[in-house]
């Protein structure tokens, strides 16, 4: 029965886990690509993931291993299980369907909507993105003086990151992706215009594909994974690509140069709350609830959050990281951080969007906690064993026990089971921790003063004055 009991709870965590993860990889890109337009037509210079599909033989071994004369019995027609919608442009989720030439014909835009952002939907995939223009970088009088070399040369005029995402995300999303593309194309510009970026990957990314074509004829993915490896920008953009489907944050410096920064706030809240469409507005209106009793969690070290910020961040914001404690709310730390109220909101309003901290009330012995809905319990889930890590000799399914039915943070039963004041600040850790991971919820008791009506007040004045009238009869009596 022991057995029976363990395998449903494994079963609902597994299930509660891929939940989580099938919302937020709705979120995901289907495929960055990256396409220019010059002086010898449209390219598609660039595009990831590439998908790999089956060779002539490969298709004509499948057809031939199937035999077109089976019938299907009447009886097994209702055992066949409900196929997932056929979708032309998508297969496992990569986007497919579409030859490299044709998507650089749509994906150009004229020289008049450059500048501007850029959406096309196609059956159930969108493209995002924004065009820029390159014309005004072409006219520098040291091109002129030298017509006859540039003349020989590809002269690349426009530029544009589009990003592939599903057809059924909500304008925000879009957005989101859009404001993305724009920071990519236009530091790609500002890098054509300092050292002539574009144009050196440029070449290098068609050498590839010259070099491949004369060895394989029809391989496609040959010459995609050759220029991840020689090409610079293209693996930059890789890099990318891979930062938004694991964090939903993409922090790098293109070039070594020019800094890319940007989060998806859907991406990096969908994660911890499975089974929940998080939209922007509701972010928002979040981040405008936030008080001065407020306290805030970080969600990682503060080693790790100091090495993930840019070079150029805000003193205050480091200055605030490393005063932060789940013991201080905000008040106090507008104080040890010499930073007026407004700024400490902002910075802190900042790391929650990004999904540096969260938003609690400070840690006191008051507190009731206990065990979140979505928390999984699984003995042996990779939780488990990042707890096992941090706390050695203490197991994640016995100190989430303790958070059954609602308990205070410290009780009479907990400090009889540690009596030493180390093993206390043990548990204290390990409760933090598990708050961090958005195994436990704070519950709060509200009181709300309903006032009565103006009716009811002026009968409950009439009554009280005829009370105390016949009070004061029956003592004069």
């Amino acid at each position: 029965m022991h057995i029976l009991k363990h395998t449903g709870n494994a079963g609902i965590s597994d299930q509660m886990t891929l939940m989580k993860r099938s919302m937020a990889s709705d979120l995901d890109p289907l495929a960055v690509l990256l396409v220019t337009s010059g002086t010898r037509g449209n390219r598609l210079l660039f595009r990831y993931p590439y998908s790999e599909e089956p060779t002539t033989k490969q298709k004509t071994k499948k057809i031939i291993g199937k035999n077109p004369y089976t019938i299907k019995i009447a009886e097994n027609l209702l055992d066949v299980k409900k196929e997932k919608p056929y979708s032309i442009f998508m297969k496992d989720s990569v986007l497919a369907g579409i030859s490299n030439q044709t998507l650089a014909n749509f994906l150009i835009v004229k020289s008049e909507l450059c500048g501007e952002k850029f959406s096309v939907q196609i059956d159930d995939v969108r493209f995002v993105g924004f065009p820029t223009s390159l014309l005004h970088l072409k006219r520098d009088s040291s091109q002129q003086n030298c017509q006859n070399v540039s003349s020989r040369q590809h002269n690349i005029l426009t530029v544009n990151v589009v990003f592939v995402l599903r057809a059924q995300v909500v304008e925000s999303v879009v957005n989101c992706y859009q404001e993305l593309a724009q920071q990519l194309t236009v530091a790609i510009a500002q890098e054509e215009k300092r050292c002539q970026y574009l144009t050196r990957e440029a070449k290098i990314i068609m050498t590839a594909f010259e070099e491949t074509s004369v060895n394989s004829d029809d391989d496609v993915v040959a010459p995609l994974r050759q220029i991840i490896l020689l090409s610079n920008l293209a693996r930059e953009l890789k890099s990318a690509f891979d930062s938004l489907q694991s964090s939903g944050q993409v922090l790098f410096y293109m070039n070594q140069w020019v800094e890319i920064n940007f989060c998806l706030p859907h991406k990096i809240h969908a994660m911890h709350n499975p089974g929940r469409t998080i939209q922007l507005e509701s972010i928002y209106r979040c981040l405008s609830y936030v008080r001065p009793y407020h306290g805030i969690l970080l969600t990682k070290s503060e080693k790790e959050l100091l090495n993930f910020l840019p070079l150029d961040s805000s003193p205050s914001l480091i200055r605030l990281i490393r005063l932060t404690t789940p013991l201080k709310n905000l008040k106090i730390l507008a104080l040890e951080t010499d930073l007026s109220l407004t700024q400490i909101y902002q910075l802190v309003c900042h790391m929650i969007y990004w999904g540096f901290a969260m938003l609690i009330y400070p840690l006191c012995q008051s507190n009731i906690y206990v065990l979140s809905p979505s928390a999984n319990t699984a003995v042996d889930s990779e939780l488990s064993k990042e707890f096992a890590v941090c706390f050695p000799g203490l197991h994640l399914v016995q100190e989430m026990s303790r958070f059954s039915f609602p308990s205070h943070m410290y009780d009479s039963s907990l400090i009889i089971s540690y009596p030493n004041t180390h093993l206390l600040d043990r548990h204290y850790q390990a409760v933090l921790w598990m708050l961090q991971h958005r195994l436990l919820n704070q519950l709060h008791t509200y009181v709300n003063l309903v006032p009565p009506k103006k009716k009811d007040l002026s009968g409950y004045q009439n009554q009280t004055a005829l009370s105390s009238t016949h009070c004061s009869n029956s003592n004069s009596q």
